[in-house]
């Protein structure tokens, strides 16, 4: 059971936790013995729901994100969580989301079009990148590819109504991301990345600090 609890080490590089039949807290340690004994320079949880008996307690989340904060530090790893959205919005689950959301250096929100899987920056520390998209190969490798010309008309339409519903049109950009960030419950840092997008494809015109 101890080889099984640190995971099977598939390859020089790569070392897998199979802890599907554990409870939350036994997940938990052996995450924990595993970076004791491997000393990863990358650790991926998928997903960190599993570690937890209820994503709405604020205490046990908390502690969680405490934990792997300190894992982080000791072991000098960086740590990459996955968890699912709310359905039909962008936001994290439960406490443990807001939780991650307040911790994380980058948030990253993934969704699908059919089978292209799209990337875009949520909030960063740092400078933001600019959304991808990438489909899995017949080989079941990720190739990255085009977006959908398709791909968040409704979101879109949406922030040209709050555009034009309320500020007749017209508005200073920074105001703009303020209000988008809070009638789609997003930050502004992702508010402003898609006022920019829009801009790029043309559905809205920028002049200086103002929005058209």
């Amino acid at each position: 059971t101890g080889i099984a609890r640190l995971g099977e080490q598939t390859d020089c590089r790569l070392t897998m936790l199979r802890l599907r039949e554990l409870e939350p807290k036994e997940r938990r340690e052996a995450l924990r013995d595993s970076i004791l004994v491997r000393h990863p320079d990358i650790v991926v949880i998928d997903g960190i729901a599993d570690l937890l008996y209820n994503t709405n307690d604020i205490e046990e989340s908390d502690n969680l994100i405490g934990e792997l904060m300190a894992l982080s530090t000791q072991y000098n790893c960086h740590i990459i969580n996955v968890l699912h959205t709310i359905p039909g919005t962008d936001k994290a689950r439960g406490h443990i989301g807001s939780s991650l959301q307040r911790k994380s250096e980058t948030v990253l929100y993934v969704h699908k079009d059919d089978n292209i899987s799209i990337v875009e920056c949520q909030f960063s520390r740092n400078e933001p990148f600019e959304r991808f998209a990438f489909s899995i190969s017949e080989e079941g490798i990720p190739e990255l590819c085009d977006i959908p010309t398709t791909e968040g008309l409704g979101v879109n339409e949406r922030i040209v109504e709050i555009l034009t519903t309320e500020y007749g049109g017209a508005v200073e950009r920074q105001t703009l991301s303020n209000k988008v960030a809070a009638v789609m419950n997003i930050n502004t840092n992702a508010a402003r990345m898609r006022v920019k997008r829009l801009i790029n494809k043309g559905l809205l015109y920028a002049d200086g600090n103002m929005i058209y």
